[in-house]
């Protein structure tokens, strides 16, 4: 009976979790990141607004259809009044199937990385880094129907994928990104504290959090 219950569970795939990964051309988030590296006399914050829109489609290597993100920057003293700057194009990967796993990918600056893995359930984990050679970094979801609130806003049903926890005595990290239906990511939260100096000092080159928040999106 145990059993039978398992397996049910795993085959319930919640309506939401279908929609986590738009690709429709011309859809747009708008962010704000603060990107912290560290220095030998502490942390070093960067602050700026990020644009990312679908834009159209090309042909990959392998044949497979991949949507263009343009991604572009705006100085953060601007507030909300943007004056984008084009930064990176980058390339995401979303084809549904019917039967069977399946992935969305996004690469950027050649590192392609499986960031989301269909159907999606409680029971899930996969090897995110499995076309880079960086070694091999589990992702699983934390959560597939939470309600979080990013920059005053509140979205519901969203995905929670956790692609790092480590809590070790020299490197402490913590990365999560947070999906909403319709709208994809609006949240990513990463935070690497490394101490493996001879005497377990702080090391400020191999640490850094970077924090992206959703402030807008069409």
């Amino acid at each position: 009976m145990f059993l039978v219950q398992c397996n049910q569970t795993r085959d319930v795939i919640l309506p939401h979790t279908t929609k986590i990964f738009p690709v429709t051309q011309g859809l747009f988030r708008i962010s704000a990141v603060t990107d912290t590296s560290f220095n030998t006399a502490g942390p070093v914050p960067a602050r700026f607004y990020k644009k990312e829109e679908i834009s159209g489609t090309e042909t990959d290597l392998t044949g497979r259809k991949i949507y263009r993100l343009d991604i572009y920057h705006s100085d953060f003293d601007r507030g909300l009044d943007f004056d984008w700057k084009y930064y990176l194009l980058a390339t995401v990967f979303f084809e549904p199937q019917t039967t069977g796993d399946y992935y969305a990918e996004r690469s950027e600056n050649n590192t392609r990385v499986q960031v989301l893995k269909f159907p999606v359930n409680n029971f899930v984990s996969w090897n995110g880094n499995l076309y880079n050679d960086l070694g091999a970094q589990e992702f699983y979801y934390g959560n597939i129907d939470t309600t979080v609130v990013v920059q005053n806003v509140t979205y519901e049903h969203c995905v929670m994928v956790v692609q790092e926890n480590t809590e070790g005595l020299i490197r402490r990290s913590l990365a999560y990104e947070i999906y909403a239906p319709d709208i994809g990511l609006i949240k990513k939260y990463i935070r690497t504290l490394v101490n493996d100096g001879a005497m377990g000092e702080f090391n400020p080159d191999k640490s850094h959090i970077y924090i992206e928040e959703l402030v807008s999106h069409n």
